[in-house]
């Protein structure tokens, strides 16, 4: 996962200057706990993690800062991080984690930047300051160095997703033809030359870029293979300005231009109760048409879909996906859904496409997180059947880690007796598709695709947005009543309540997992 990807190495810099052997014990003991405070954490033993945070940091208080060097203020922001998250999203921690990223950020180039921005705007989300986390994440997803090209994974369906994306940015005139042309012609060749090479092992694995012969490398650095995003012309300003919020004062937050992102006709206060109830509910026509329909084309004409998956393709915040429509729309529902919502910022959101190679959807899983809304964009027209959603009633153990509850079968045998075993302990809801149909659960239910077919797979993809919110452990417990001073008003009480918390029920998403 992307967050083992940023447990580094830790090592000691000679530049740092003269260092006393006792203070070279010290960060010797801190990095030695690295990695077994970030397991703690990520499993839910947030207690345990608590404890060793705050005696960390400790230790941490009594290194001089000119002992420091980036390494070490990574790993003091971690824990700060941490040592928040684990108490209720505490405002202090979280505060302090803030800083000490900001130390990172202002030193010369360091390659712990990438990791220090990631956790920056992970902090930020987690203090609901949404908008700068935004624009975070949106800086991030234009860095070159974020993902190196020779790591990217060649998938043959993401190569003729981005041929048939170059020819329509073209179209649309954010990209030369010529150049667009070359780049599509160029991305075709190698998929077909790597369609019949997938790697061994279960799920179907494409070659990284590293492991293609030097001639097929070219070809993918002339087919702007990686590159898109900055290649083109970036997506129209005006459309995403359209839907930039006016204020940020919390909840209830002017919603930009007076127009809210969600249906004003929807129940919400009904809905709100059949969550409540029975863990799920079903939201019919969940966004405005105009919504909708910026949300569909942002999904066809944004270059960020760039995560591989099996078979299909994911544009996650830090990918670019990052339009304010989406923070609209968080707003919103903090203030429609105040109950369901309190207690739990936005913690990770995507948008998935399916391509022709991923016709059976996501398998089965349970997403890291309190409240999963999930919302179908494809228009009706373009499904000839299938797509729904499976919500089964089982939930995973509470200290089963990400890559556990989350992760992908080795064979269609295991998740098949791995369903027949959720079946055994429960039950199952079925929703059919239905274009803007949102679907709200616990999150951490397990959960599967249903099979599908949508004949037009590049132009007319199975589409799906989601947002996750709060912690795991939330979900298990009754929810807070919303403050009458807002969303933003939760985070205040839940550093007033973090000490009366029992320690074992905290829980924590993770932005990049």
């Amino acid at each position: 996962s992307r967050r083992w990807a940023r447990i580094f190495k830790l090592a000691w810099r000679s530049e740092m200057g003269p260092v006393s052997d006792e203070v070279r014990a010290r960060i010797a003991a801190v990095n030695s706990a690295y990695e077994g405070l970030w397991t703690d954490f990520l499993r839910n033993r947030h207690g345990k993690a608590e404890e060793r945070a705050a005696a960390l940091l400790k230790i941490l208080g009594t290194i001089p800062e000119s002992s420091k060097d980036a390494d070490l203020w990574v790993t003091e922001a971690d824990f700060c991080y941490i040592l928040g998250a684990a108490r209720g999203n505490e405002r202090q921690a979280l505060e302090q984690a803030l800083q000490c990223y900001g130390r990172v950020l202002a030193l010369p180039d360091d390659c712990s930047k990438v990791n220090a921005r990631r956790m920056r705007a992970e902090t930020l989300l987690r203090l609901k300051r949404y908008e700068e986390a935004f624009a975070a994440l949106g800086e991030l997803s234009v860095l070159p160095d974020a993902l190196p090209f020779e790591e990217l994974e060649a998938a043959p369906f993401r190569l003729r997703h981005d041929a048939h994306l170059c020819e329509s940015l073209a179209a649309l005139g954010r990209l030369p033809p010529e150049r667009a042309a070359e780049a599509a012609v160029a991305l075709r060749a190698v998929a077909d030359r790597v369609e019949g090479s997938p790697l061994p092992g279960g799920r179907q694995r494409w070659p990284r870029v590293a492991q293609l012969r030097p001639e097929d490398q070219a070809e993918l650095k002339r087919g702007l293979f990686g590159e898109l995003i900055r290649a083109s012309t970036p997506y129209p300003p005006e459309r995403l300005d359209a839907w930039r919020p006016a204020s940020s004062s919390g909840a209830g937050a002017a919603v930009p231009g007076g127009v809210d992102p969600l249906n004003g006709a929807v129940d919400w206060a009904k809905a709100e109760q059949e969550y409540t109830e029975g863990k799920i509910t079903v939201v019919d026509d969940f966004f405005s048409p105009e919504a909708l329909e910026e949300l569909w084309r942002f999904s066809r004409e944004a270059p960020c879909f760039r995560t591989v998956r099996n078979g299909f393709l994911g544009a996650f915040p830090a990918d670019g996906n990052v339009h304010p429509l989406v923070l609209a729309a968080v707003r919103s529902l903090e203030r429609r859904m105040p109950n369901v919502m309190a207690g739990h910022p936005l913690g990770l959101w995507w948008l998935f496409k399916y391509t022709e190679a991923g016709r059976s959807g996501i398998g089965i899983h349970a997403d890291a997180a309190a409240v999963n809304f999930n919302v179908w964009l494809t228009p009706e027209s373009a499904r000839r059947s299938g797509g729904g959603l499976d919500v089964y009633t089982e939930l995973p153990p509470l200290e089963a880690g990400g890559g556990e509850i989350n992760n992908e079968f080795a064979t269609e045998e295991d998740e098949n007796r791995f369903r027949e075993s959720l079946l055994r302990a429960g039950d199952v809801r079925r929703v059919e598709y239905r274009r803007n149909r949102a679907v709200i659960f616990v999150s951490d239910l397990y959960h599967a695709s249903q099979p599908f077919e949508f004949p037009d797979s590049a132009e007319n993809p199975r589409v799906n947005l989601t947002l996750l919110f709060g912690d795991r452990a939330a979900s298990r417990r009754p929810p807070p009543l919303a403050s009458a001073g807002g969303a933003d008003a939760g985070i205040v009480a839940s550093d007033a309540a973090a000490a009366k918390r029992p320690r074992e029920e905290q829980s924590g998403w993770d932005l990049f997992d």
